[in-house]
């Protein structure tokens, strides 16, 4: 997916700040350049190689993660 999508007759737009969110969405991240209300353009990126995070796309990594937060 695109780090944005337009919907509604393009009058609501999101726009992704994270990609690949949670390291499950497969998602690009999106920045929106504006320089007038008629000239805007999107600058996209990818998530950083699967190397660079290891192993974080189990069930058990997001349990571990989020209940560990709450005890430290």
């Amino acid at each position: 997916m695109k780090g944005y999508n337009w919907c509604h007759n393009k009058n609501v737009l999101s726009i992704f700040s994270a990609p690949n969110y949670c390291y499950r969405c497969g998602n690009d991240a999106a920045i929106m350049e504006i320089e007038d209300e008629n000239n805007y353009e999107f600058v996209t990126y990818s998530a950083a190689p699967k190397e660079t995070y290891g192993d974080k796309d189990s069930d058990e990594y997001f349990h571990l993660k989020y209940e560990m937060r709450y005890f430290i």
